[in-house]
This record gives C-alpha cells, sequence and structure tokens, in this order.
C-alpha cells in the first residue's frame, strides 16, 4: 500500500493555485444513481474569495443525472509530477459558463478542509 501524507494549509493554497492556473484535469469518484461513478474534470477557477474550486464538466456529462448532485460528497484526485493528490469536498452548486463563444457546463466545489499526498 502506498504511504499517505497529509499536505500542511498553506501548501494545500499553493498546489491548488497553481493547480487553476494550469487547468489540471482531475478525476472526481462519487456514488451516482447506478453505483460508484468516475467522471474526468478539469479545474477551471476558484470564486468566491477562493473558498469555492470551479470544476468544467466534459460535454457528454450534459445536463443528465451522471453528473453529481448539489449537496453530494465527492472525491477528487489529480497528478502532480509524479505524485498524486486527493481531496474530499462538497458540490456548492452548478451552473454554465461561456468561454471562447461556447458554453461549457461547470460545478463549484468547496474548499477542502484537507488535502492527502499519495507516493
Amino acid at each position: 500500500m502506498n504511504p499517505q501524507f497529509e499536505v500542511q494549509a498553506d501548501t494545500v493554497r499553493t498546489l491548488l493555485h497553481e493547480a487553476v492556473k494550469n487547468r489540471t484535469p482531475v478525476v472526481l469518484t462519487y456514488r451516482g444513481p447506478s453505483g460508484w461513478a468516475m467522471l474526468k474534470s478539469r479545474l477551471a477557477g476558484l470564486e468566491g474569495d477562493g473558498e469555492l474550486l470551479v470544476l468544467e464538466l466534459p460535454e457528454q456529462a450534459g445536463l443528465d443525472t451522471s453528473a453529481p448532485e448539489i449537496g453530494q460528497s465527492i472525491s477528487v484526485s489529480f497528478r502532480r509530477g509524479h505524485r498524486k493528490h486527493v481531496f474530499s469536498s462538497m458540490v456548492a452548486d452548478d451552473t454554465k459558463a461561456g468561454a471562447n463563444g461556447r458554453e461549457v457546463r461547470t460545478i463549484r466545489v468547496t474548499w477542502p478542509e484537507e488535502l492527502c499526498e499519495l507516493q
């Protein structure tokens, strides 16, 4: 089993700000209508004075029930170098945002209370 380390709060802020800046791909894991579901996404921004992370949902997720629901607990994982980072969060809301003349569905999730690094 891989060792797991909790990341310090100041480092969490730096890691997530850098991940947003680079539009880092993430994987969302959550309980769907027919069991556990995984959805590939991308960190798209920060809102609410950095208290909410904005995640861009892929087009195939559309408005169907496979996307996580508001109030649902989700797990978010992403890679930075050879290390994987994981945190849990809650879906605050979903919306559509316009970018480069196209509309993209996004969800906003709460800032994580802790972030773990896996080796």
